[in-house]
């Protein structure tokens, strides 16, 4: 009787264990009109090259707000604040959206203006409206801040979830393109570790490259570039609205410049960490 009692026992927890093990979540984009989130950006950059290490800082407070776009979601963003800082051949430059002198006019400006994704069901960018603003305004670097651009930086936020509900464990592969100067393809693999409560911890990897060299324009000369690496990072997403809670993300790139007949070899590493608070 006792042996049997014992087998019902073992057979009742490797069912439990069974059906934990098997349990699904389905993340994905799920953002309500009338939420808004802060979202807080640090952006650390080394360029090196020819044995220079030039470093850039970023520090940028953006807002989210949620609204209804016929059977879409729409995002409206604006920045808050933005800090940049460079430190370069022994100069250290610092800018700030906050300060009133003529250099951080710009990024004074930037903060003035308002962007919108219109997102479908499944987070991808169905278009982006406000960016031809923020073009005009930068002038020769307007080349890279355009709608496309814009829509780059959003499919980075929402561009993350699996195909369906996946279990922990299970893996799912994102392929992007990212703007960089030159356009990048980043082949990333999600790795969904554990689910605490409603946050997801996630586990990123992946490659990112030109696919060889690539034109681009500065200060009026046509440059080549190549750059190929790694990333690697973690991401923490709710899994009741989607919305990363916070991620992590490092960018290991090395490749080189033809500029006037000269190879110039360069290495770029990139650590950016994001942040979201739902405010309402």
């Amino acid at each position: 009787m006792k042996t049997k009692s014992f087998s019902l026992a073992l057979l009742t927890t490797l069912i439990s264990v069974s059906s934990f093990a098997q349990k699904k979540y389905d993340i994905k984009f799920n953002l309500k009109p009338k939420e808004q989130y802060d979202i807080s950006t640090t952006m650390k950059s080394t360029i090196n090259q020819m044995g220079m290490d030039i470093h850039m800082d970023m520090v940028g407070k953006t807002v989210y707000d949620i609204e209804k776009s016929g059977e879409n979601t729409a995002v409206n963003m604006h920045y808050k604040h933005l800090d940049v800082n460079v430190d370069a051949m022994g100069k250290d430059i610092k800018l700030s959206s906050d300060s009133s002198n003529k250099e951080s006019e710009t990024l004074k400006k930037i903060t003035q203006l308002q962007f919108q994704a219109i997102l479908d069901k499944k987070g991808n960018i169905v278009k982006i409206i406000g960016a031809d603003s923020l073009k005009a305004m930068m002038g020769s670097a307007g080349q890279y801040f355009n709608s496309e651009s814009i829509k780059k930086l959003f499919e980075q936020s929402f561009q993350i979830y699996p195909d369906g509900p996946v279990a922990v464990g299970d893996t799912w592969k994102k392929t992007l393109n990212v703007k960089n100067g030159i356009d990048l393809t980043a082949n990333t693999i999600y790795t969904l570790e554990k689910v605490e409560g409603t946050t997801a911890f996630v586990k990123i990897t992946g490659t990112i490259g030109s696919n060889g060299l690539q034109k681009f324009e500065t200060n009026g000369m046509t440059l080549e570039m190549s750059l190929d690496g790694t990333q690697s990072g973690e991401l923490q997403i709710n899994t009741k609205t989607g919305m990363f809670d916070s991620s992590n993300i490092i960018q290991d790139l090395s490749g080189k410049i033809n500029a006037m007949g000269q190879e110039i070899p360069m290495k770029i590493n990139t650590n950016a960490t994001l942040s979201s608070t739902k405010v309402k």
